[in-house]
């Protein structure tokens, strides 16, 4: 499916493991980008709210990437 051998998926899994631990805050956006994508019943967001919150480029992001993908309720 990935078109990945097996050394790569465990170095992978290694990785994912490492990055969850130590809370690193990009990885952690990025997991959540795909739990978004993959999940098969999204949480609805409320942009509005999100708006009114939004004080940084990242959270800017976030909101441009749950727009493109219908997030929003």
């Amino acid at each position: 499916m990935f078109k990945r051998d097996h050394a790569s998926v465990m170095h992978g899994i290694k990785t994912h493991k490492d990055l969850m631990a130590t809370k690193d805050k990009i990885y952690l956006e990025y997991v959540e980008e795909l739990r978004l994508l993959f999940e098969s019943n999204p949480t609805q967001h409320n942009l509005v709210e999100d708006v009114m919150n939004c004080f940084t480029l990242e959270k800017l992001k976030k909101i441009k990437f749950r727009i493109k993908n219908n997030l929003y309720i």
